[in-house]
């Protein structure tokens, strides 16, 4: 997403100055990772695509209409 990012170690990413994060397509590798992932597409500036979502349904199920009772623009494409 065009981030100025370095991962240091498992547990720690440092992010230098201030980026304007840009939609891309992504694709979750686990529960964590992915809600981050949904948070930086829901601010970053065009449609992101988010991919492997069902590691994210493992954690938080229905989590499209819980972004979407709070005003987010999302939408879970099947198929």
């Amino acid at each position: 997403m065009y981030a100025n990012a370095v991962v240091c170690d498992p547990h720690r990413v440092v992010v230098v100055g201030s980026a304007q994060l840009r939609a891309m397509p992504v694709s979750s590798p686990d529960i964590r990772a992915g809600k981050a992932l949904i948070g930086a597409a829901l601010c970053a500036e065009g449609v992101s695509e988010v991919n492997n979502i069902q590691m994210i349904d493992r954690g938080c199920e229905r989590i499209e209409e819980k972004l979407q009772s709070l005003g987010a623009r999302v939408e879970r494409i099947t198929g």
